[in-house]
């Protein structure tokens, strides 16, 4: 009798699994260009250990602020994969709102683009008010003269440095781990931090359950 087919249970399993069982179907659209599920896992599994090598514990907070975006997906199952609590940061909001998120949420490893941190630099500088929460920036796009490091500041980690990053063992996520916390529009105008949206093994399943739905982001 042949075995059952394991099933997939935990977030970063559901991509797992796909990967698995149809590699080269398309599992993200953006513009005209297409990733494969087998790609898409294999730079998740490439941004997790880098987020491991940087030392990011179990249950840390990882902050992205990000446009709708390839990276902001691979950054997204790579933070529940690693064991790690994704905080989604909308894209429109001012400087000043990213920061109290980053601090209210004590985000430790930040996913933004050279523009973005750029903008947010003041912030993340010494006497800044988030250079002792914030420890590593990962930046999506590539180095240029709005991406140098701060002095004092955290660390900085480039997109293409990834794949130079050794295989790292992940610390153990339950499915009663926290996936996600997402913050609200507040009525003040100061983002609202709710319950945690969802746990790893999550209500959202039943919506992304395997084969995971192809991500569509037109130009």
């Amino acid at each position: 009798m042949n075995p059952s087919p394991r099933t997939a249970n935990l977030l970063p399993e559901l991509l797992l699994h796909s990967a698995e069982h149809k590699p080269l179907a398309v599992a993200l659209v953006h513009g005209v260009a297409a990733l494969s599920y087998g790609s898409l896992q294999t730079q998740v599994e490439q941004c997790r250990n880098a987020m491991l090598g940087l030392g990011l514990a179990r249950g840390d907070r990882v902050g992205i602020y990000l446009e709708k975006c390839a990276q902001a997906v691979v950054a997204s199952f790579a933070a529940s994969a690693a064991g790690a609590i994704l905080v989604p940061i909308n894209p429109v909001l001012k400087s000043a709102q990213v920061g109290y998120i980053l601090q209210d949420c004590d985000v430790r490893l930040l996913v933004t683009s050279a523009q973005r941190h750029a903008l947010l630099s003041p912030l993340l500088a010494p006497g800044g008010g988030l250079a002792h929460g914030v420890q590593h920036v990962l930046l999506s796009s590539e180095p240029d003269a709005l991406a140098s490091p701060l002095a004092g500041g955290p660390q900085l980690l480039h997109w293409r440095q990834l794949t130079d990053v050794a295989p790292r063992a992940g610390h153990r996520v339950l499915d009663t781990d926290v996936a996600a916390i997402l913050y609200t529009s507040g009525s003040t105008g100061r983002a609202r931090r709710p319950r945690p949206a969802c746990s790893v093994r999550s209500p959202c399943k039943a919506a992304i359950s395997p084969p995971l739905p192809c991500w569509r982001r037109s130009t």
